[in-house]
């Protein structure tokens, strides 16, 4: 786990992307990251995601719902590795990995990073991101 108060200076000048249809989940994390984070990017669906992504091409972590209307989170995933393949992708989701493979006819274990099950806590989220920043 990381320490909490390396928190801030870890991530103080990363760039986040975070991609979430749920507009008031959007608005609460959004809030809980930029107390750590002060370039957090926010997108309400894949395709808004991809399209920041494409004119931010140095954001190092991406936080992302799967299951949106628009461009799901696996696609856009996808997308953005072929921009750049070591960005790092978390997914939230309330679906198991079992089914994201049933159900997603395009996923498999390289398109993220890490798999959070909603909901989590930031305490979960930070723990994932200690493999990756630190």
């Amino acid at each position: 786990m990381m320490d909490i108060k390396n928190l801030k200076n870890i991530f103080e000048n990363k760039k986040i992307l975070y991609v979430e249809d749920d507009e008031y989940l959007c608005e609460v994390n959004r809030e809980s990251l930029e107390v750590f984070c002060n370039n957090v990017f926010i997108a309400l669906d894949g395709k808004i995601g991809l399209e920041i992504f494409e004119k931010n091409q140095d954001i190092e972590l991406i936080l992302t719902d799967v299951t949106m209307e628009e461009m799901d989170g696996i696609e856009m995933a996808l997308k953005i590795k072929e921009i750049n393949p070591n960005i790092i992708i978390i997914a939230r989701t309330s679906h198991s990995e079992q089914y994201l493979k049933d159900n997603f006819p395009k996923y498999n274990e390289n398109v993220f990073n890490h798999i959070l099950q909603k909901p989590f806590d930031f305490v979960d989220l930070f723990g994932v991101l200690g493999k990756y920043f630190s």
